[in-house]
């Protein structure tokens, strides 16, 4: 009986992320096409600057929505919990506070990947959304739950895009920290 109660649990955290995700798409999507047509133009000043303010638009509304959701988790658990199950609604408020972490690592990792791609850079792009959806998770979930149960698999999550932030990180520093890629980046927006 526990496993489905906690599988409820689960996916009322997951389905609710897959909304608030959408919000960082957005973000990104909004900012690629900007970056974009400014590093064509060789503006490479202005690409940064749009990718500065999506990621600042990222992290305050991941600040909001953790917050926010911290704050009303009980409230917002209960919406899907009709029946008023205790087990499931302890789950699932514990859940949103340790599952929702994550999104102070997911605005970065999804702005970062697409400004990558506005920018010509596909391969770091590509290796991040790799990263993300599929090569950390996984082996994340499979050792976080061995290790910590139930609480493990809520932050399989936050670890898994906390270390797609580091290799989107080690990507960036490579790239524009003054890495022979950055030089001909650089190079080719001065022409």
């Amino acid at each position: 009986q526990m496993g489905n109660i906690a599988v409820a649990a689960y996916s009322i955290v997951a389905n609710l992320a897959l909304v608030i995700i959408a919000i960082f798409t957005g973000i990104a999507q909004g900012m690629q096409p900007l970056a974009s047509r400014e590093y064509g133009a060789g503006n490479w000043k202005n690409s940064r600057l749009a990718y500065r303010w999506a990621l600042s638009l990222a992290f305050l509304c991941a600040v909001l929505i953790y917050g926010g959701l911290s704050f009303f988790a009980d409230p917002v658990a209960a919406i899907f919990n009709e029946e008023g199950n205790e087990t499931l609604q302890r789950l699932a408020v514990s859940g949103l506070r340790l599952y929702f972490t994550a999104f102070f690592f997911i605005g970065f990792n999804i702005v970062t990947a697409a400004f990558f791609s506005a920018v010509e850079i596909p391969r770091p792009a590509f290796a991040m959304a790799i990263s993300r959806g599929f090569l950390v998770i996984l082996p994340c979930a499979f050792f976080m739950a061995m290790a910590f149960g139930v609480t493990g698999v809520w932050l399989s999550f936050p670890l898994a895009e906390a270390l797609t932030a580091l290799l989107g990180l080690i990507f960036f520093r490579r790239i524009f920290g003054g890495g022979s890629l950055g030089r001909q980046k650089e190079k080719k927006m001065l022409k």
